[in-house]
């Protein structure tokens, strides 16, 4: 039903697929979800009751009885609600008896409950002592449920009366070639839904009906007045995604791997190597990704946004720790160049705070200490501000030249949308769903911190343990030193 990510054409940064170029979506004002469900709720009332295959052949009852009655063409073009309640009073009783020719009117009785005020004719009708209010709204709740999903064989076989009544009106005529398409809707109402043949029919009669809907134009104004009254009578109801944690690990083992490495490096830049500028970029890109990992651990993050800005941050420094490697031949002095455009980009910072003086009060950062660190080595007068990404190319161009693009793609670029808080990550992450039909299934904002997110654990481990060995290559742990830890 849906296109692979290898059919959609890639123009200007943006993919698409064939079927957006050519056809633009439904909006909510006219869609079935939104607005022509309700419209058509009446139908699927008289449907839900004994077989389908009974109260199918009674709608075409009434329906052909109505048209005997009135000129559908001009006075009811389709048995939408908005338009029925435009009927005059002597049109509106026509319709009840040919809808009593069919059926107890008494299984219309929850539409009383969300007809408009002063709607006398209808309401008068289809009114049931038998039924109370919260029985009312039960089957209208239950009705509107599966009527909400647009491929529900329930919503499916009201629009099929959509098609119905159009053909009692001469409007839908097929030619011969399209005899299997009318042989396919004259036994619709008598297939069982099990039966092979209705994969193919259903999906015609959901398009057939889409296209006769746009060909109409007509508007819905009762359904935006249901949708008032039914969230009203209706509660939202919560729901949030149960995260499993049975594959849950222990992060302290990839803790104390990534510590004892570090201990190493380390005491090697004090006593060993104190000017050896690769090794000293080198293990401090790891602690920083070490001092990220300590956050995750020592305040539980795993199953929180702020855990994937941790996995993204160390995905990156792993990444540019290959790339500074597999450039160190390119260029001499690469390991001074990282370290000066990190020192640029602080530099333009502290600049404009120095140039303009805003007033920050109790800021989280603090601008004379950027500007002492600017100037740790090198008067600052020296030193460029590159707002370009570091090296040639951009982070996915550093990716695939370092042989992880699939890191980039099934990894960096999901995290990334939970640092840019964008749309998706804010839906997974903070947002709950509202299974009532009668909400539109909407949002909720997540406001108590219900939804908890995947366990980014394992993909720390995976993150870290590359880095470890790449880092380990360059620059070897002698055996004498594991002191009998495993440190890969």
């Amino acid at each position: 039903m849906f296109s692979k990510l290898s059919d959609h054409d890639f123009k200007k940064g943006v993919f698409r697929t064939k079927f957006s170029q050519i056809v633009t979506p439904l909006d909510k004002e006219s869609d079935w979800t939104h607005s022509k469900g309700p419209e058509y709720l009446w139908i699927g009332l008289a449907l839900q009751y004994g077989s389908r295959t009974e109260q199918m052949e009674r709608m075409m009852l009434a329906l052909t009885n109505l048209s005997k009655e009135l000129d559908l063409e001009k006075i009811l073009p389709l048995p939408a609600m908005s338009l029925i309640l435009n009927l005059d009073i002597e049109e509106k009783k026509i319709l009840v008896e040919s809808l009593n020719s069919a059926f107890d009117l008494s299984i219309f009785s929850p539409l009383s409950i969300v007809l408009p005020e002063g709607e006398e004719v209808l309401s008068k009708n289809f009114h049931s002592r038998n039924h109370s209010f919260d029985q009312r709204l039960d089957i209208l709740v239950k009705v509107l449920n599966e009527i909400s999903d647009q491929h529900s064989q329930l919503s499916t076989d009201v629009r099929y009366f959509l098609l119905y009544y159009k053909m009692l009106q001469g409007k839908i005529k097929f030619v011969e070639s399209q005899s299997h398409m009318a042989d396919g809707l004259t036994r619709y109402p008598y297939l069982d839904i099990s039966d092979p043949e209705m994969r193919i029919i259903r999906p015609q009669i959901r398009s057939m009906e889409v296209a006769l809907s746009m060909s109409e134009n007509i508007n819905y104004p009762y359904s935006k007045r249901f949708w008032n009254n039914i969230s009203q009578l209706t509660d939202c109801e919560e729901y949030s995604i149960v995260i499993d944690k049975s594959n849950a690990i222990d992060l302290n083992e990839i803790k104390d791997k990534v510590s004892l490495v570090l201990n190493y490096y380390r005491d090697m830049l004090r006593s060993l190597e104190p000017f050896n500028e690769k090794l000293y970029v080198l293990t401090s890109i790891l602690t920083y990704s070490y001092k990220r990992l300590i956050e995750l651990v020592n305040h539980d993050l795993q199953y929180t946004i702020s855990g994937r800005s941790i996995v993204r941050s160390c995905i990156e420094n792993y990444v540019m720790t290959k790339y500074l490697i597999a450039e160190e031949g390119k260029r001499s002095n690469i390991w001074e160049e990282y370290q000066c455009y990190g020192i640029g980009g602080y530099k333009l910072i502290s600049e404009r705070y120095i140039e303009n003086q805003p007033e920050l009060t109790n800021s989280h950062i603090n601008f004379e200490y950027l500007n002492l660190l600017i100037s740790e080595f090198q008067n600052k007068e020296f030193i460029d501000m590159d707002t370009r990404y570091f090296g040639n190319g951009n982070i996915r161009q550093k990716f695939k030249q370092v042989e992880e693009d699939d890191l980039y793609k099934y990894h960096y670029d999901y995290d990334s949308q939970f640092e840019h808080g964008l749309w998706g990550a804010i839906r997974e992450s903070s947002i709950l769903k509202c299974t009532s039909a009668g909400h539109q299934f909407h949002g909720i904002p997540d406001v108590d911190d219900i939804q908890k997110l995947p366990d980014v654990s394992h993909d720390m481990v995976m993150v870290l343990t590359k880095h470890l060995s790449v880092i380990k290559e360059v620059f070897p742990i002698p055996s004498e030193q594991r002191e009998g830890d495993s440190l890969c």
